[in-house]
This record gives structure tokens, C-alpha cells and sequence, in this order.
């Protein structure tokens, strides 16, 4: 931050943690409300198969959530699969927001 360079070593943490909640509050103040009904995408017949869209896919990100659904799936969580097909349909980790997963984790527990 051009600020820091400028400001005393001592009000760096301080400024710097101010600007943090500034710039927190704007984006939540301005951001479009982002709400999740549930799984879009419908799940995959088998575990198996949604691991193979997974491999397919190929992004490791896409893999290790696919992984991660379907363990929370096997310990009773029922939407594990189609969380795991709507990660591989729509490639949220790098186009679309984070509610689906957001929605997923806080389901399961974490």
C-alpha cells in the first residue's frame, strides 16, 4: 500500500487494519446479494461418476472438492454429489461466486 511508505513503522498495522475493515465494508455494502437455493445440477447416478467428471475436469481444486463432497456425503449429508456435479458444471473456482460451496461447508458442519 503507497500509504505505508509514508506513515510513521508504527501506524502501519493500525492503518493497515483500518483500511482492511474500510475496504470490507464497502464490498459487503455494495456487493449483490448472493443466495443459493440448493443444488442446481442434478446428482451424478454414482459416486463413481462423480469422481470421474472430476478427473475429467482436471482442475485440482475441482478434484479435491469433489473428493471432500463425497466423504461428507458418505457421513449422511445429502446433497454431497450434487454439490460435486455443480462444482464440475460450472467450474465455480474460477468464474463464479462462492455461495455454492459457502452453502455446502456450512451444511456440513465446518
Amino acid at each position: 500500500m503507497l500509504v505505508l511508505d509514508v506513515l510513521p513503522k508504527h501506524l502501519w498495522l493500525p492503518t493497515h487494519t483500518a483500511l482492511w475493515h474500510v475496504c470490507a465494508a464497502i464490498t459487503a455494502r455494495f456487493s449483490p446479494a448472493q443466495t443459493w437455493p440448493g443444488p442446481v445440477a442434478k446428482s451424478a447416478e454414482s459416486a463413481e461418476a462423480a469422481g470421474l467428471r472430476a478427473l475429467e475436469n482436471g482442475d485440482e481444486h475441482i478434484i479435491k472438492f469433489t473428493e471432500t463432497a463425497l466423504r461428507a456425503e458418505r457421513r449422511g449429508l445429502p446433497t454431497g454429489r450434487a454439490a460435486a456435479a455443480h462444482a464440475c458444471r460450472s467450474s465455480l473456482w474460477t468464474t463464479e461466486p462462492v455461495a455454492p460451496v459457502r452453502a455446502f461447508v456450512r451444511a456440513s458442519g465446518r
